[in-house]
């Protein structure tokens, strides 16, 4: 298999066969995963990987490694997406202790805000006079 096409078409030629029950082809492996209904003769395997190197694709069949390693793949999957949900979380939380600032500079901006900014306890000249 060389391209998209390639992949089309073999999964047409699978999909047409009224014992493939699914069919997903992969071009970067040259593989397919095909998965038959029940219940299906002794050879059908063989016959469908005959049937396709007839057609021009040449194909041998594989027992159980196909779906064994569709099984791996799921739970690695599983696993990274669990790892990248964690990560965002933490990423998340970084940035939210990194938004407010803090240090020298924000203790001369409340300092000036106190000096600036009448309390009760002190009361401003205009403040004593109002009733």
């Amino acid at each position: 298999m060389m391209c998209g096409g390639c992949v089309a078409r073999v999964r047409s030629i699978l999909a047409a066969d009224p014992l493939v029950e699914m069919a997903a082809v992969n071009l970067l492996g040259e593989s397919a995963a095909v998965r038959l209904r029940a219940p299906a003769p002794p050879g059908a395997g063989e016959e469908l990987a005959a049937w396709l190197t007839e057609c021009g694709f040449p194909a041998t069949t594989c027992r159980g490694g196909a779906a064994a390693g569709a099984g791996e793949s799921a739970r690695k999957w599983r696993e990274m997406a669990a790892r990248k949900q964690e990560l965002l979380l933490r990423s998340r939380d970084r940035v939210a202790f990194a938004l407010p600032k803090s240090g020298p500079d924000m203790l001369e901006l409340e300092r000036s805000r106190e000096l600036t900014q009448p309390s009760a306890s002190h009361p401003t000249p205009c403040q004593g006079t109002q009733k």
